[in-house]
């Protein structure tokens, strides 16, 4: 094996393609082809082996061979830049400085205006920290970062290119508002909010951001390096607000809810789409909540988050070159254990709603159309969920009469479905008034494929409830356009 020249950066996806680590690479062996790598994959918090799934390695000195590639030589100090049609090129950007505003005292009434942040280093391979039970680790810095500061803005700012996260919010952070700005083609993610806890820590304290309200705001292209990346992180923080924005283009999720904390977040009136393009087994917003949390004023005492809101957003699913590997992508992943969220009046196409474990999740009044165009999911997939509703819903699944799967089973390996049994019952969804187009206008149940309407209505289910065979398109739009605008 020979020594590799310093630089060169391997970006792996792991097998579970749930994001990507990357690598200095140490060495190369031509003859086995075969890569060693002396730092990194801590760059996403949950992974699993490698294989035979995607990677590209950047630096090469080799790799430049097409117009507008450059290579840097870091032992002489040379870039090498293979020019494009406009040679000889009028401006290079070399980045030195990963975070260009950071206030990390206690401040008040801070505003940013019509101020551009730009061209940052992206710190990839830098100190990551895993802020709780989620999948991810996160660097915890920005091209702004702020900490402890209060009652702050930022109108009609932007970020673009920027090498790392565009805005870091972390510690006692609160009353910040973000409106009219825009987040564009980031390295990492667009706004993430971290707290961090004294069990996570290993301190006696613990801190956390609130009252962050994003408004009127355009994501796009997220996590141009990094894969595990979104347009929103929020991880350890109470009352997390997005609404009246666009939000488009990236890796995986558009929207990550680490976990359960404080809660009271709100995803409102907003265009999500065109996510998890690299990555699978989620969907454009994709929740956790895998571990409880203490009053810390009363240790004894575990605490249960605000009501979580999701409502009157517009949110496409897809496509992605991973849809084949039999992973579910609904437009809403409230995944592993998620508790107390609030969906309703959404316009969902080409994914529906999804519950793995968890609690007290009301699905209502959401316009769901064709849900099962990638991987044949129903309108909703619900594994073993105490207190949850699905009520009032329209779904238009063109391909399948089993609009929706129920499974009481705690691994969804087995099939465990049945209402008359109350200790069984308590793990299904509670439905009724729902409207569901089917190619023949027939309903059976997923899970239990021999179960009808009827039989759900003889229990006391889907009360209400109807199965239509078609749909009409204009009916379709008049009805998203009433739950978009009413």
């Amino acid at each position: 094996m020979k020594p590799v020249a310093p630089g060169r950066r391997a970006h792996v996806f792991h097998n579970g393609l749930w994001g990507a680590w990357i690598y200095d690479v140490e060495k190369i062996d031509q003859p086995s082809q075969t890569m060693t790598f002396s730092k990194g994959g801590f760059q996403e918090g949950r992974g699993g082996g490698m294989g035979t799934q995607p990677f590209f390695v950047e630096g090469a000195q080799e790799a430049l061979d097409s117009p507008a590639e450059w290579w840097i030589d870091p032992e002489l100090g040379y870039i090498h830049l293979y020019p494009n049609a406009s040679t000889p090129p009028s401006l290079l950007i070399l980045p030195i400085h990963e975070t260009i505003v950071s206030i990390s005292k206690p401040v008040k009434n801070v505003t940013f205006e019509n101020i551009v942040f730009m061209h940052t280093t992206d710190g990839l391979m830098e100190e990551f920290t895993v802020p709780e039970a989620g999948d991810w680790s996160v660097r915890q810095t920005g091209a702004v970062q702020l900490e402890g500061v209060v009652e702050s803005a930022f109108h009609h700012c932007s970020w673009i290119r920027v090498g790392g996260n565009c805005l870091f919010i972390n510690g006692s952070s609160s009353d910040i508002s973000i409106t009219n700005s825009e987040f564009l083609l980031p390295g990492s993610s667009g706004v993430v909010v971290v707290g961090f806890t004294s069990y996570a820590n290993t301190s006696s304290f613990m801190s956390y951001p609130s009252n962050i309200a994003i408004s009127g705001s355009l994501f796009e292209g997220i996590g141009v390096l990094g894969k595990q990346t979104s347009a929103l992180f929020v991880s350890v923080a109470c009352n997390v607000s997005i609404t009246n924005s666009v939000l488009y283009s990236g890796p995986r999720a558009g929207i990550n809810i680490n976990d359960g904390f404080c809660g009271g977040h709100q995803i409102t009136k907003s265009v999500i789409f065109d996510w998890v393009r690299e990555t699978q087994d989620h969907g454009p917003i994709n929740t956790w909540y895998r571990q409880m949390y203490v009053d810390p004023l009363n240790p004894k005492m575990a605490t249960s988050p605000q009501w979580f809101r999701i409502a009157q957003n517009a949110i496409l699913n897809g496509p992605s070159s991973n849809r084949d590997l039999g992973n579910l992508f609904p437009a809403v992943d409230n995944d592993d254990g998620s508790a107390m969220y609030w969906i309703a009046k959404n316009l969902m196409i080409y994914g529906g709603g999804k519950n793995y474990l968890g609690n007290d999740k009301v699905w209502d009044s959401n316009l769901i159309v064709f849900p099962g165009r990638w991987s044949h999911d129903p309108c909703l997939t619900a594994w073993r969920g105490a207190n949850e509703v699905y009520s009032n819903n329209t779904c238009i699944t063109p391909d399948t009469d089993q609009p929706v799967y129920f499974d009481a089973s705690l691994s969804g390996s087995t099939c465990i479905f049945n209402y008359s049994d109350p200790d069984i019952a308590k793990y299904l969804p509670h439905t009724h008034s729902n409207t569901y187009h089917t190619p023949t206008g027939l309903f059976f149940s997923g899970c239990n494929s021999n179960i009808t309407l009827a039989d759900l209505q003889k229990v006391g289910e889907e009360i209400g409830s109807k199965s239509v065979k078609g749909y009409v398109l204009e009916d379709l739009l008049v009805h998203a356009m009433w739950l978009l605008l009413g």
